[in-house]
Parts: C-alpha cells; structure tokens; sequence
C-alpha cells in the first residue's frame, strides 16, 4: 500500500534506497508503448555500487527518432554493449537488489527523477508484457515532486536542469541510464546534506499514484494517504461500489475528507475518464 515517507532516516535501518533510471524507445509522453534499452542503478550515497544493464528490445523496428525521445539507439548498438533480453536484465537486476537485503523482508525504495510518470508505468507494462513478477517490499517514489519542495521556485525542474545549477557542470553523457542515476544520486545527496530529507509518498508497483491526477498535489495526495485510500484504483472502487457511480454522494465525501471542492472534482472527472467507457 502506499506510505508517507517523512524521511529517509524514519524507516527501518535495513531498508534500502536506490536510485535508477531507464532508457527507452519510444514517445516519453506515451510509457506504455515504449520499450526499454537501459536500465541502471546505484545505492543511494553509495555510488560505487552500481549496476548498468542492456537490453534488446523485442520489436522488428525501432521507432523513428522524434523531438521527444530521451534518446536513440540501434540494435547494432546495443549488440556491442552486450544487451541480453528484457527477462535476463531482470533478473539480474532483482538478483543485486536481494544481495543489499539483509532480511527477506527488508523494504527496497527504488527511486527515480519523474518516477510516476514514467519510469514506474514503463516498469510495470514491461513486467505484464514479459510475464515477470516483482519481489515483496518494492516501492517507487518520485524526486520530481520532492525536489519542487526542497528546492521551491524554479523554473525548471528537470534533472539537468537541477545538476548544472547546484554542480556548474552538465551531466555526464547524458541520457544513458547509469549518468543519469548517478546524478540524480549526487543531487539527493548534496540536498539531503544540507537538511532537505526526503519525504513524500511511495507507492508499490502497479498502483497509480494519486498525485498522478491532473489538479492534485501533493497536499490533495497526503490527505487521502492519510485517510487510508492508497491509489487511483482504491478510489475507483469506493465511487463505483460505495457511493453507486453518485456524483454528487462522491464529491461530497471527498470534501468530507478534507479536499477542497475543485480538486473532488478533478478527482470525479479523471475517474470517469480513466475508467468509464
């Protein structure tokens, strides 16, 4: 279920963070479509310890390049960098992650720049696509939205963005999965340092982050984690089954909860977007 991370020193001393980050082709705006090449990570503060893994994707053409791809990549590219299938990327990937997991059930926090709008969706349609299934206590969570508290009143808040501003420096070849990792880990690093813990809300796989909705923020999401609703799907369900698809009933109770009137709203519309044909 979804949890409030108030910091990373309020958790269990064995759990785990790590940060990665995935390459792929594909339209970034369009997760669900597209197909991972790279995929890499590193124990936060640990930098040292890393993986960077490669994959073939499974597909006869690789999308043409487009202004909004992260980057592009040909299979005789990948074949030089060793790319082994998404099955066995996996499971090498799980395989480090259990080496840091001092118990069975130490919680493991995989966090990434834009988590929930990308690199968790992608994540999860590659697991479904493959048939592959994610070991207990994974969570995701989001830097995006933490670094836009910590570090309030930017312009932008892309990675590169943030890196050159606090390093003065670009970003290492960019836009291949262990550079972007390791900067990330450098730019939690330096923030956590300097008294910006991090705090927000993780989610497990296959839930949709509330924050996700268009007009809910962060406050709107801690609202309803508190109120023990966990996901878009949990929300769902208590406007279909609870309140019998009741408009009205429903927003009413969402303000019953504590959210302001237009964002019960938005959640009412984006449900009945998402989820009713």
């Amino acid at each position: 279920m979804a949890t409030i991370l108030t910091s990373q020193y309020g958790v269990r001393s064995d759990t785990i963070f790590v940060v990665f980050d995935i390459e792929a082709v594909g339209n970034v705006n369009t997760p669900d479509k597209c197909r991972m090449w790279n995929l890499a990570a590193c124990v936060l503060g640990n930098p040292d310890d890393n993986i960077d893994l490669y994959i073939q994707p499974a597909l006869e053409h690789f999308p043409k390049a487009a202004d909004n791809d992260f980057c592009n990549i040909t299979v005789g590219e990948l074949k030089t960098l060793g790319a082994t299938t998404i099955q066995v990327c996996v499971q090498q990937f799980m395989l480090w992650l259990n080496e840091k997991k001092e118990n069975p059930d130490t919680m493991i926090i995989l966090c990434s720049h834009g988590c929930f709008r990308y690199d968790k969706i992608l994540f999860e349609y590659e697991f479904m696509r493959n048939g592959l299934h994610f070991q207990p206590n994974i969570y995701f969570f989001d830097t995006l939205h933490w670094t836009r508290q910590a570090i309030s009143g930017r312009g932008s808040y892309t990675l590169s963005s943030i890196y050159e501003d606090m390093f003065q420096e670009p970003i290492k070849n960019p836009h291949r999965a262990l550079s972007d990792a390791l900067a990330l880990d450098r730019v939690i690093s330096a923030l956590t340092r300097t008294g910006h813990m991090l705090s927000g809300v993780m989610y497990p796989p296959f839930c949709t982050p509330i924050v996700r909705m268009p007009g809910i923020g962060i406050c709107s999401e801690r609202i309803l984690v508190n109120k023990n609703i966990q996901c878009v799907e949990e929300l769902y369900v208590m406007y279909k089954e609870v309140f019998g698809s009741n408009r009205g009933a429903f927003v009413d109770h969402m303000c019953h909860l504590g959210l302001p009137l237009d964002s019960s709203t938005c959640v009412l519309q984006y449900l009945e977007k998402t989820f009713i044909v």
